[in-house]
């Protein structure tokens, strides 16, 4: 039972980087300054393999939301200017209609 855990472990890890890395959000050190373990990750009895802990995956979703929600509001900003813009263009192009 606990290889499948490791497995799914695994999978999720990879899923959560592959985001991460995609969004360009710094990954979180498997050790800390001083050489002890993160609790973010723990490393795996029957693989060896390095992967996150749930408080490392609710960590990731935190950042991924932040970057979200950064991005929605860059975006957003850009709404208006892009209505005022499409009203001019709109109001120009009624004046011409209307001058032929």
């Amino acid at each position: 039972m606990e290889l499948h855990g490791e497995e799914e472990d695994a999978h999720l890890t990879r899923t959560m980087l592959s985001n991460v890395r995609d969004m360009r959000i710094p990954i979180p050190p498997r050790h800390d300054k001083h050489g002890a373990e993160s609790d973010l990750w723990y490393q795996g009895h029957h693989t060896g393999g390095w992967y996150l802990t749930d408080q490392g995956i609710a960590f990731l979703r935190s950042e991924i939301r932040q970057e979200h929600k950064a991005r929605h509001e860059l975006r957003a900003q850009w709404i208006p200017w892009l209505l005022a813009l499409t009203g001019l263009v709109g109001s120009i192009t009624g004046l011409v209609a209307l001058l032929k």
